[in-house]
């Protein structure tokens, strides 16, 4: 009895005929595709180069840069990106970069990275956790104390100034009403905390105090 035996073609079937992959191309299971990385001596297999490397003379090299989607080209990092070695690629730092773009110092930690100036600015606010932007202090009436390290936005019973870095608390008999942002006259006695007014009572008679 004959046994029938069915032949595979590790490569491309032109005019019925096979041609096996060559070089640096494998056979994905159904064409010979480019490998970029390492090919198995059957040609069944791509093992692909690590996360940053790219192809050089067939081999995989390392990139201390941005790795194209071919893994044939390297970019370097450039402007404000360094080469972050944990992603493998150029990330945007947050401060000052090395001569050879593989390290960042990041800015000090009450100041943030300006973009547009490529340096460390002073944040009188709260600092983002990629440290590339600055929530300055002015929010619900809020002012920056510089006399605190780092400056910290402090609630102001009273006017802040335009610069949100003085309060300007409420004067005597005047009590700070949260809903319309000002201070008003207290016909009474002003709690500690400035924003709470007891009136007078019975028959006490208001002079500057019941």
């Amino acid at each position: 009895m004959k046994d029938d035996k069915t032949c595979i073609c590790v490569g491309d079937i032109k005019s019925g005929v096979c041609k096996p992959c060559t070089d640096k191309n494998y056979f994905n299971g159904s064409k010979c595709a480019p490998c970029a990385g390492t090919v198995t001596a059957d040609k069944l297999t791509c093992v692909m180069c690590d996360p940053g490397q790219y192809m050089v003379d067939s081999e995989c090299t390392d990139c201390v840069g941005d790795v194209d989607a071919t893994y044939t080209k390297c970019t370097a990092c450039t402007g404000i990106k360094y080469f972050d070695a944990t992603a493998k690629k150029c990330s945007i730092c947050p401060g000052t970069i090395s001569d050879d773009k593989k390290t960042c110092t990041e800015c000090a930690e009450y100041k943030y990275f300006s973009t547009v100036d490529a340096a460390c600015k002073d944040c009188s606010g709260a600092v983002s956790s990629d440290k590339l932007s600055c929530e300055p202090c002015g929010k619900n009436n809020t002012w920056s104390d510089s006399s605190t390290t780092p400056p910290t936005c402090k609630s102001c019973v009273g006017t802040v100034n335009a610069d949100f870095t003085t309060c300007t608390e409420c004067g005597a008999n005047t009590v700070w009403n949260d809903a319309t942002k000002t201070c008003e006259d207290c016909i009474g006695t002003v709690i500690e905390d400035g924003k709470t007014c007891e009136p007078c009572f019975g028959t006490f008679e208001y002079d500057d105090s019941c």
